[in-house]
C-alpha cells in the first residue's frame, strides 16, 4: 500500500484540491459512482482521487482502468494532466497486488502527459531517459530536452537537473555559467539540494570560490531542511 500513500502526496501537489477531499461524504461518493456508471469523466476523476486518499487499492485501480478507457476520447482529462501522469506511474510500479505492471502503457501515459504540458511528467521523463529506466535506452539529448521544457515552465527540480546537465555536458555542450544560472534559479524557488550544491560549489570550486556566498547558500539549504548542509558547515567551520 506504500505506493497508494505516495500517490496521495503526488495528487495533492498537482492542484486537484478542488475535487475529492478526504472529508468527502458518503452521499457524494454514491453520486459520483452513479455518474461514473454513465461515463461521467469528472466523476471518475473524483473517485480516482477519493479512493487514493482512502488507500483503497482495489477501487483506485478500478477507476484508473475506467479513466484509461476514456483518456484519449475526453478532453476533460487533458485539463488535469496529472491524472494520466499518475496512471502512468501506476502502470510502471509492480507494488500493487491487483495491478498488472505494464511498462509500455506506463511510459506512454507519462509521455502523453509530458507532451501536453504536465511539468512533473516532463521532469520524470527526463530522469527516465537520463538513467535509462524501465527498459528505455539512455538518451542524454532527450533527457536534456525534457529537463529544459520543464525548467522553462518553472519546475525547480528540472531546473536543478538542467543545470547539472550543463555542468557535465550531458546532452548539451558544457556550459558552467548556464549551469550555475539554472541551479541558482532552482535554489531561489526553494529547492534545498540546489541551495546545498551552490554552497559547496562556492566553497570548493576554484573558479567561483566565494566563502560569503558559500555561507549564504548553506544557511539557506539548512533553513529549507537540508541536513547535509548542517554537517558540511560543521566540518568546514562555516
Amino acid at each position: 500500500m506504500k505506493k497508494i500513500v505516495w500517490c496521495i502526496v503526488v495528487l495533492s501537489l498537482f492542484g486537484l484540491q478542488g475535487f475529492a477531499q478526504e472529508s468527502t461524504s458518503i452521499d457524494s461518493v454514491r453520486v459520483w459512482q452513479m455518474r461514473a456508471e454513465k461515463n461521467d469523466v469528472g466523476a471518475m476523476i473524483n473517485l480516482f482521487i477519493y479512493y487514493s486518499q482512502q488507500q483503497n487499492e482495489t477501487e483506485f485501480y478500478k477507476y484508473a482502468q475506467k479513466l484509461d478507457e476514456f483518456i484519449e476520447e475526453y478532453n476533460a482529462i487533458k485539463i488535469f494532466l496529472n491524472v494520466p501522469y499518475i496512471i502512468g506511474l501506476y502502470y510502471l510500479t509492480d507494488d500493487y497486488s491487483v495491478t498488472p505492471q505494464d511498462i509500455t502503457k506506463g511510459i506512454n501515459y507519462i509521455k502523453y502527459a509530458a507532451e501536453n504540458g504536465c511539468t512533473e511528467a516532463q521532469y520524470q521523463l527526463g530522469i527516465i531517459y537520463h538513467e535509462g529506466r524501465y527498459g528505455q535506452a539512455k538518451d542524454l539529448k532527450e533527457s536534456f530536452k525534457w529537463y529544459q521544457i520543464a525548467a522553462e515552465l518553472g519546475h525547480s527540480g528540472a531546473m536543478l537537473l538542467l543545470g547539472m546537465a550543463y555542468n557535465n555536458g550531458d546532452g548539451v555542450a558544457k556550459n558552467n555559467e548556464e549551469g550555475l544560472r539554472w541551479i541558482t534559479q532552482s535554489a531561489n524557488l526553494g529547492n534545498n539540494f540546489a541551495a546545498y550544491f551552490l554552497g559547496v560549489s562556492y566553497y570548493e570550486a576554484v573558479e567561483i570560490k566565494d566563502v560569503s556566498k558559500a555561507r549564504y547558500w548553506l544557511q539557506k539549504a539548512i533553513e529549507l531542511g537540508n541536513e547535509m548542509a548542517i554537517q558540511y558547515k560543521k566540518e568546514h567551520g562555516l
